[in-house]
């Protein structure tokens, strides 16, 4: 058994291959999967977005980081920001192999 997780949208993905499959086959699964699932979720989210555009980011933590805190330090050295506000655009860029 492989779980993918997909950290951006808190989901995952579990494949139970079994019998003669080759042992890459749960990648191989988890990349078919991921090409139906991920355009739906990018969808549902601009959808859920409402009048502001793009997808307000609540919380920001990285292995135990508050990662908010982290970038004022770095993008705004010395401003006191007291409610700092992060908002992500879907971009429409694609990987391409």
């Amino acid at each position: 058994m492989v779980e993918q997780d997909i950290i951006n949208y808190q989901i995952g993905i579990t494949t139970l291959p079994a019998g003669g499959w080759p042992g890459n086959a749960n990648w191989a699964m988890a990349d078919k999967i991921g090409a139906i699932l991920l355009p739906a979720i990018e969808q549902a989210a601009r959808e859920q977005t409402g009048v502001m555009q793009g997808l307000g980011v609540q919380n920001w933590i990285s292995i135990g980081t508050d990662m908010f805190s982290v970038m004022m330090i770095f993008t705004m050295p010395g401003v006191n920001v007291r409610n700092p506000s992060i908002r992500i655009y879907p971009a429409g860029l694609e990987a391409r192999n």
